[in-house]
């Protein structure tokens, strides 16, 4: 009797390109959530996820699982993990950021 939300979360492009692009990229931001939404709600339909449990957030990976695990009191948050060896795994990635500032359970899947 789970309920499961899945959720995408992707960066501004601004924080990609860090403000240096002198040209407005809220069209090509706004092209891509919906290209996420669609792909998203192609995953979750035939697992009958609801689409207000499909998630699609804008902003810092971590920061974003936390605030929408928060928000619907969610037991546990199942992210995917590259499992990094030697110093990028000293240095952390997004699962690990994931898991420190979880205030829930946290499994990462090696994928």
């Amino acid at each position: 009797n789970a309920k499961l939300t899945v959720a995408h979360v992707f960066e501004p492009l601004a924080f990609a390109y860090g403000g240096d692009v002198p040209i407005d990229l809220n069209e090509a931001q706004g092209v891509m959530e919906t290209q996420i939404k669609k792909r998203l709600h192609e995953i979750a339909t035939p697992f009958d996820i609801a689409e207000s449990d499909q998630l699609v957030c804008i902003g810092q990976t971590s920061s974003e699982l936390h605030n929408a695990a928060e928000e619907r009191n969610a037991d546990l948050i199942v992210v995917g993990s590259h499992a990094r060896h030697g110093l990028a795994a000293l240095f952390g990635n997004t699962a690990n950021g994931v898991i420190r500032g979880a205030g829930c359970d946290v499994l990462a899947v090696r994928i």
